[in-house]
């Protein structure tokens, strides 16, 4: 995935590098570098400030002058031979506008600042050698000229006057060359002048590039880069001005060809809008920012490979520099469609195909005056659907070639505040797109999308939220013998923290929504790879040293969904990671909840000959980190499902989460295909009343646990449950032997658990199940305990009526020993449980219900029981006394 630059860092080492040596003429250290370069600059003049107005002691002050406008700049470098070309225009700044004079009555007005003068760079290379080329275009607006301030008057100030607009950019670069190469054409518009009081600042101007390049003989780089103009900043009430729209529409092209000896050339289009950032303001309002769009569609016409990028990102909110509330970023979006061309008599497609579509939402300015209650900017919104907007990534080739398809969507960051206002919240991002069915040899699809993460709060107000992100992707292919490699990743932002002493809080991670399907009709590969990960909440920065409360993290949903028939094989996976909670300082204060997790995935092949491997993985967030006093929040929860069909192959699910003395608390579910449909379900949570064990009437491998239940069978937490698990194995329809897995992880520490408890105990309830030796069932239950010491076991069962027995008998329940002796401050304390059903008659299954209970001390139970007596007597004296009277 290309990740973009800022302007400063587009132009290449080797750029510098020749200009440099251009510049000091050192015509030594440019011949190691290159054979042959020209190059050409011109910056137009400065426009003259506005004359003062004249001073009126007996009446109205005079106007200041007009700025002039800043020269024009208009270079070009024509059909060159060079190897090497190289055109720079940069616009002369607009004159600032003159003071008003002072008068006696009124002011006189403040003048206005003069435009940025225009740039226009054209650079044309037609160089017939085989040796590396560079041919650049550079054009920069200059920026508007202030305005000036109004007159001191006796009644009244002059108006103050506008920021002069920036100038517009144009950069062209073209190249004909014989070997590869690098075409590239880069446009900033002009800022707007800057303004103070009654004034309006300046608006930024546009910018326009566009590059072409064409190889006989090796691969081509094609890159135009678009750059909006800044709008000028305002002071003391006056308006911030607009950032400029940047736009592109098929900015670049190119061509390469096949050569028969080297194989097929590249070529590489690239093609980025930037939206202008708005200007700022302490009282007025703020610009506003510039949106960006980018669409490219193209081919490459000599038959090489082609590989392209169609990029935009939206202009920055301005900043509020008092009262006002700061502005919000703008929304940018992207569209290419690359297609593999025609050629020869037969009519066949040919070249390597690889587009992305890329677009970020601007973020949202900062609120920076520490007394006021100004809100952070909102980050912009970015939305990527070809189904429904059209807007996204599009491609084609034919059967002999590959075709890669990448689409990312991110929301711009939320702007921070530096007071008692709300940091701005992170822009969300969508990125959707369905891929045709192709009969291509290799086919990729990639997706992302990024939730904006949420301002922070420097002051005592409350963090953004972090962006909500939405993700999905499909394909396909239809010819037999062909792979496919689906994913996505969507990330929802972060929220915004604070950094202050003051009592802050942190603001909520966003969440995330992630789905991916791929499908072969023919039989063919396939690998589905999804994920979501929930946004962390916001939080204490540096810990201790800031009290507040931690915000939530994200909830995160993930599901992957392949099929392929015959012969062909598959790899499928969904994993959700729920967001973290915030830390917390300071008493009353409280960490924020971890975010909530699905991941179901589903694989499908053919059941006599096809093999798949089914993976679904959910991690509950964890709690927030605490301080100095601040409460715990929860541990999110896991559910994770994974289901699949196939002649081998296997289905797994894993959790995981948390809650008070079970720090950390993972389990698993696994199940073996053999030419039927197994579904494997795994379940974590903390502090809830513990699953149903109806819900796996339907698995084949089940395996719940709960940390800490708030309401089980075996009791609630309150009664010293820490831990009730639920396993559950089912043979399939497949009448295949197969293994049914179920396998729990517990940490514990010790330190929150009663120094004085005598036991720890697993035990068991509900035992039930159905099979015996004769039909293939065979049971492995086994367990360990380590810490300061090790405790291990292991029982088998050829009989579910034996295996039933053994568990409804108290007797059988493990005893690990007095909590204390197992483990301290140091050495936590691991239990791990493992159940293994070896079952092939469709009816066998075994399920049991299992609990992790600690024993009070006998000075608890006797203080118990005393109570109880004693509350019998009172009752019974009470009822005596009654019958006398």
């Amino acid at each position: 995935m290309p990740m973009k630059t800022n302007p400063s860092s587009i132009t290449t080492w080797f750029h510098q590098l020749r200009r440099l040596c251009l510049t000091l003429s050192c015509a030594a250290a440019l011949s190691a570098v290159s054979l042959y370069a020209s190059s050409s600059s011109q910056t137009g003049s400065s426009g003259a400030p506005g004359s003062p107005g004249t001073d009126n002691p007996n009446g109205a002050g005079g106007p200041g002058g007009t700025g002039a406008n800043g020269g024009n700049a208009n270079v070009s470098i024509l059909a060159s031979p060079d190897q090497n070309n190289d055109t720079t225009a940069t616009g002369g700044a607009g004159g600032n506008g003159g003071t008003g004079g002072t008068g006696s009555t009124v002011g006189g007005a403040g003048g206005n600042g003069g435009a940025g003068g225009n740039a226009t760079a054209t650079t044309d290379t037609a160089y017939t050698g085989t040796s590396y080329s560079d041919t650049y275009a550079t054009a920069t607006g200059g920026n508007g000229g202030s305005g000036g301030a109004g007159g001191a008057g006796g009644t009244a100030n002059g108006p103050d006057g506008s920021g002069g607009n920036g100038g517009s950019a144009t950069a062209t670069a073209t190249a004909t060359i014989g070997g590869s190469g690098l075409v590239q054409a880069q446009a900033t518009g002009g800022s707007g002048g800057d303004a103070t009081g009654t004034g309006h600042a300046g608006n930024g101007n546009t910018a326009t590039a566009t590059a072409s390049g064409t190889s006989t003989g090796g691969n081509i780089s094609v890159e135009a880069d678009q750059y909006g103009g800044n709008g000028g900043n305002g002071s003391n009430g006056a308006s911030g001005g607009n950032g400029a729209v940047s736009n592109m529409t098929d900015a670049v092209s190119g061509s390469t060809i096949t050569d028969p000896t080297n194989g097929p050339f590249i070529l590489t289009l690239d093609q980025s809008a930037y939206g202008g950032a708005a200007g700022s303001t302490d009282s007025g309002t703020v610009g506003t920012a510039g949106s960006a769009s980018s669409s490219l569609t193209a081919t490459n016409p000599g038959g090489g490979d082609l590989t392209g990028t169609a990029y935009a990102q939206g202009g920055r909110g301005g900043d509020s520099n008092g009262s006002s509330n700061a502005g919000n970023g703008a929304t940018a979006t992207a569209n290419i469609n690359l297609m593999g061309v025609t050629t020869g008599p037969s009519g066949a497609v040919s070249g390597n195909v690889d587009a992305t579509a890329q677009a970020r939402g601007g973020d949202g300015g900062t609120a920076t005056d520490s007394t006021s209650a100004a809100n952070g900017g909102n980050g912009g919104s970015v939305t990527l659907d070809t189904a429904n907007s059209g807007q996204g990534v599009h491609g084609s080739t034919d059967a002999t070639h590959t075709l890669t398809l990448t689409q990312n969507a991110e929301g711009g960051a939320g702007g921070d505040t530096y007071g008692s206002g709300t940091g701005g919240n992170g822009g969300t991002a969508t990125s959707n797109y369905t891929a045709p069915t192709n009969d291509v040899s290799s086919l990729t699809l990639r997706n992302y999308a990024s939730g904006g993460g949420g301002g922070w709060v420097y002051g005592t107000g409350t963090g953004g939220s972090g962006g909500a992100a939405n993700g999905s992707v499909s394909g396909g292919t239809s010819g037999a013998g062909e792979n496919i490699n689906a994913s996505s990743q969507v990330n929802g932002g972060a929220g915004g923290s604070f950094y202050t002493t003051n009592g802050a809080n942190g603001g909520n991670g966003g969440m995330a929504t992630s789905s991916t399907t791929a499908t072969a009709t023919g039989a063919s590969s396939i690998s589905v790879s999804d994920n979501a990960a929930g946004g962390n909440g916001g939080g204490s920065y540096y810990g201790s040293s800031y009290t507040g409360s931690g915000g939530n993290g994200g909830n995160a949903s993930s599901n992957a969904i392949g099929s392929t028939i015959g012969s062909g094989s598959g790899s499928i996976s969904a994993g959700a990671q729920g967001g973290a909670g915030g830390d917390a300082g300071g008493a009353g204060n409280h960490a924020g909840n971890g975010g909530n997790a699905t991941a179901v995935a589903t694989g499908t092949a053919d059941t006599t000959q096809g093999y798949i491997y089914v993976d679904a993985t959910a991690n509950g967030g964890a709690s927030g980190t605490t301080y100095d006093g601040a409460t715990s929040g929860n541990t999110g929860s896991g559910q994770a499902i994974a289901t699949g069909t196939a002649s081998s192959g296997s289905a797994q699910a894993n959790s995981s989460s948390a809650g008070g003395a079970v720090t950390s608390l993972s389990n698993y579910a696994q199940a073996n295909l053999n030419g039927g449909t197994s579904r494997a379900d795994s379940r974590s949570n903390g502090a809830l009343p513990s699953y149903s064990s109806t819900n796996a009437s339907s698995d084949n491998a089940a395996m719940y646990a709960t940390a800490v239940p708030t309401a089980s069978n075996f009791g609630s937490s309150a009664q010293g449950v820490l831990a009730d698990m639920f396993y559950r194995g089912a043979a399939n329809s497949s009448t295949t032997q197969s293994d049914y897995i179920g396998n729990v992880q517990l940490t514990l520490d010790v330190t929150q658990i009663s120094p004085s408890a005598t036991d720890l105990i697993l035990k068991f309830l509900n035992p039930a199940g159905s099979g015996t030796s004769s039909s293939g069932f065979n049971l492995v239950f086994s367990y360990s305990e380590t810490g300061l010491s090790s405790t291990s076991g292991s029982h088998t069962f050829t009989s579910a009526a034996s295996a039933i027995s053994w568990f409804s008998n108290p007797a059988n329940f493990i005893h690990f020993g007095a909590p204390s002796t197992l483990g301290n401050a140091s050495t936590p304390v691991t239990i791990n449980v493992h159940w293994d059903l070896t079952a092939s008659n469709p009816g066998d299954f075994f399920q049991v219900e299992s609990g992790l209970l600690v024993v009070p001390e006998l000075s608890t139970l006797r203080a118990l029981l005393t109570g109880t007596l004693l509350l019998g007597a009172h009752l019974w004296f009470r009822s005596r006394r009654k019958l006398v009277n």
